[in-house]
């Protein structure tokens, strides 16, 4: 049984990753881009204990880096869902229907990420 689905597995990776490619490479390099930008924004203390600043400036990056990655793992999964159903929509196509659902994904990764940042989870 577990041959038959890693070569499910297989087959559906080998068949879809130009795809898979194309579509999650630039929202990749734009979370690196974004990530990038915002360190080079924050000036951090060069101090043994953290500022206020500083966990100001780490909050900001964790929360940057949670809605992109949000982003990235809902736009696979879509795409995923997409594909194990048999629809072959364009990449244009996936975004434009993962569209709609951006909204709710992340609130919920704000969410989960303020209680993970806080310690209440």
């Amino acid at each position: 049984m577990h041959e038959k689905i890693l070569a499910d597995s297989w087959n559906f990776f080998r068949e879809n990753i130009k795809s898979i490619v194309k579509l999650m490479l630039p929202v990749m390099l734009l979370t690196s881009v974004a990530g990038n930008l915002l360190i080079a924004q924050i000036e951090f203390s060069d101090a043994i204990e953290p500022t206020l600043g500083d966990w100001i400036g780490i909050y900001l990056l964790f929360l940057i880096k949670a809605i992109f990655y949000a982003l990235d793992v809902g736009l696979f999964l879509f795409f995923m869902k997409l594909r194990i159903y048999g629809e072959r929509v364009s990449n244009i196509g996936v975004l434009l229907a993962f569209l709609p659902k951006i909204p709710r994904l992340l609130f919920l990764t704000l969410v989960a990420a303020t209680l993970i940042f806080a310690g209440l989870v």
